[in-house]
């Protein structure tokens, strides 16, 4: 009988075990004022529901609360209280183990957050403007004491300026971080960090960092210490306490150097030493592999901020390790595919961003609660197809995303607004120019409404809009959205930001179409000064940039120019992506131009040959890019008079374009133009006739019968019928 009773005591404990209870509370934000600690309150009334369990209603006057945990993993629904809001948005999503410790949950008023950001934002304005200050005095200084000349004193300043151009992320990253910190669950040492941080006392907070000891030698301690764990571990059964203590303190000691990498990756990304600041935030995600958030977060800065992809890579491919050996959400699985496929997508290597998209689309796709996520990786999986050459295809993924954000969303909401623009670029790269404005039209209306009128967005529409009346021979209203999307963005962002930069090749592009060289030239000197500050002198914009200009040298008849810049790109493209990469192409279609002027068609049709070859190894035999190409082909073919030649390629590159396009578009009309040149050329004025009608029919439909081209078709029309009725 005493076996029995036993045996029913353990199966109990055993049960017991199990269902484990977790305690929390729900309270507001413990904040600094005047440099004290004044601690939150609980807030009673709040409600919280776990995931596939129970709802728990908070009735302690202290915001505490507590719910039974049978699986040894959690995440919550939702937390409500009248009134206020989740200060942390990513609460609900998050997976939760079972701790000992208690779960704090902050919520606070939508004024208070507000004013807590704004508090935040004040303050961190007010150092960076002493910070400026102080340098300029510092400058100042020099040029006094004739230890600077005057031209090194001006290039201080304007460096000083420039980098307090791109101030405006960093206040953004900051204040959404310390609006959000609740104060009561600092320790003291962490809290007078933040303090200092937050009210620009960099050099206290670094100091106090300093009193722990040197940083690099910590770690070296901390790695000299995990070596001797794992040592330990073969030792006999009797070191067995002793080496789980000193695994704990291993433990506390790698989570206090974490975080002090994490203040120092703050002190320096507040400085703009990105660099210095990568190294620590990459010192802590090295700290502990199997931190899912600090791999993250090393990944995202690496690519945001030095645009490093390939050293990004690892920390989201570790990520996703980490995520499927933990068993965690599949949302944090799917999101660590995304990564991945953006990295990809960057690198040019779309297949691979095509495959991981689709993995993490896999996921969330069997969730209804995340298929707004789902709407946005069809419509990132449609970008690349794009980019692939096939915008039939993008267009279906953007009305698939288009779909479900309709069944989420109000007609009129943002996100409705985000698929639209979508949609009108794959419109747009198909031809369908009247639907590509609608699209962008139907948007603006939207966020006209939702944003105010200087957001980012809007600037993006405006340029995407710019494209197209360019595209339509209505140069006047597309310098016109440029020059909208420009100012937003400098006024968003100053002089120097890369968004501002793209404004000025929009421009420059457009300038350089109708012929006003110069101007363009200078706006793509510009842009180019953006981009070497920003990126680099090895990066794509600067190549693409090259290129530009070099066909605009062309224009210009300025050889040598136009010769230089071109090498300029192809020698940047070689060295980040390969000699065999389609982004070469249009650099070698420049040359193979450059060679046409110069009168030599041999070295012309050699470089337009590189072109098809490079696009046709990437994209197959059936690509918009490879059309283009033979095309070009065929033009200087029928320019020196081997009309046979001319016809063939043109007629390679019409048999592409009408299998790809599912109705006529203005690249098929220009390939009917010069098919009706060749014709005109071999006095086969009935056959030259058949061809530019064609074309004038075409351009009058999708470019607007006062559209340069639309007018220059229609006059060899007319100049046909009158060689054919003499």
């Amino acid at each position: 009988m005493k076996k029995l009773i036993l045996l029913l005591a353990l199966l109990f404990l055993g049960l017991f075990t199990f269902a484990q209870t977790q305690q929390g509370y729900v309270k507001t934000k413990g904040r600094m004022v005047n440099g004290k600690l004044v601690p939150g309150q609980g807030l009673k009334g709040a409600t919280i529901s776990v995931k596939g369990h129970t709802t728990v209603l908070v009735n302690a006057t202290d915001g505490s609360f507590s719910f039974p945990t049978p699986e040894k993993q959690f995440s919550l629904d939702s937390v409500r209280k009248n009134g206020y809001q989740l200060v942390d948005l990513d609460v609900c999503p998050r997976t939760y183990k079972y701790s000992n410790n208690p779960l704090y949950i902050v919520m606070e008023s939508p004024e208070k957050q507000l004013q807590d950001q704004l508090e935040a934002e004040r303050k961190i304005r007010r150092t960076l403007t002493r910070q400026l200050q102080q340098r300029e005095d510092e400058i100042e200084e020099l040029k006094a004491l004739n230890k600077i000349s005057q031209e090194e004193y001006q290039k201080e300043l304007q460096k000083l300026y420039d980098d307090t151009d791109m101030n405006e992320k960093l206040v953004k990253d900051m204040v959404e971080r310390y609006s959000k910190i609740d104060y009561d669950q600092l320790n003291e040492f962490d809290l007078q960090i933040s303090n200092f941080i937050l009210n620009g006392e960099l050099t206290k907070a670094d100091s106090m960092l300093r009193t722990k000891g040197d940083i690099n030698l910590r770690v070296s301690q901390l790695q000299s210490l995990q070596q001797a764990n794992a040592n330990e571990e073969k030792e006999l059964q009797q070191r067995q306490q002793q080496l789980e203590q000193s695994k704990a303190l291993a433990s506390m000691e790698r989570y206090d150097i974490a975080n002090d990498c994490y203040r120092k990756f703050e002190i320096f990304k507040m400085q703009h030493q990105n660099d210095s600041a990568a190294y620590f935030i990459e010192l802590r995600a090295n700290l502990d592999t199997t931190k899912l958030e600090w791999q993250r977060e090393a990944g995202q800065f690496i690519q945001e901020y030095l645009a490093a992809y390939t050293e990004a890579l690892p920390y989201f491919e570790r990520m996703l390790r980490q995520a499927k050996m933990k068993y965690v959400k599949n949302d944090t699985i799917a999101k660590a595919y995304d990564l991945i496929g953006i990295i990809n997508f960057e690198l040019g290597q779309y297949d691979q961003a095509i495959e991981f998209f689709q993995k993490a689309l896999n996921i969330v796709e069997k969730d209804p609660s995340l298929q707004n996520y789902a709407a946005t990786l069809y419509s990132n999986i449609g970008v690349i197809y794009s980019n692939l050459g096939d915008p039939a295809t993008n267009l279906e993924y953007q009305n698939k995303s288009l779909e479900i954000r309709k069944r989420i969303f109000a007609p009129n909401d943002i996100e409705i607004g985000k698929v639209l623009i979508n949609i009108g670029i794959a419109h747009y790269n198909l031809g369908n120019y009247t639907q590509a404005l609608e699209c962008y039209q139907n948007t603006l209306s939207i966020w006209q409404k939702q944003y105010p009128e200087d957001h980012p967005d809007i600037a993006t529409l405006y340029s995407e809009m710019g494209n197209l009346y360019s595209k339509l021979g209505n140069y006047e209203k597309s310098l016109d959205n440029h020059r909208k999307a420009l100012e937003i963005r400098k006024k968003i962002y100053g002089e120097a930001h890369p968004d501002v930069a793209t404004c000025y090749t929009n421009k420059g592009n457009v300038l350089s179409q109708l012929g006003e060289n110069d101007t363009a030239l200078e706006y793509y000197q510009k842009a180019l000064d953006i981009w070497k500050k920003t990126n680099g002198e090895r990066n794509a914009k600067v190549a693409t940039l090259y290129n530009n200009m070099g066909n605009t040298l062309l224009n210009k008849n300025d050889y040598s120019g136009a010769d230089s810049c071109f090498m300029k790109s192809i020698d940047i493209r070689t060295a980040m992506l390969g000699e065999n990469h389609p982004e070469l192409a249009s650099a070698y279609n420049g040359i193979g131009m450059l060679y046409y002027y110069r009168g030599n068609p041999e070295k012309a049709l050699d470089y337009f040959g590189k072109a098809l070859t490079v696009t046709q190894n990437a994209f197959g035999p059936e690509h918009p890019y490879v059309a283009g190409a033979y095309h070009n082909m065929g033009y200087i073919y029928f320019s020196a008079g081997t009309y046979d030649k001319a016809m063939e390629h043109l007629n390679k590159a019409l048999a592409i374009r009408k299998k790809i396009f599912d109705k006529d578009t203005p690249d098929i009309a220009a390939n009917y133009n010069i098919m009706g040149h060749v014709y005109a050329a071999q006095e086969n004025y009935e056959k030259a006739l058949e061809y530019y009608r064609k074309a004038f029919q075409i351009r009058k439909e999708t470019l607007g019968a006062d559209h340069n081209d639309t007018k220059s078709t229609k006059a060899k029309i007319e100049e046909i019928q009158s060689l054919i009725q003499h």
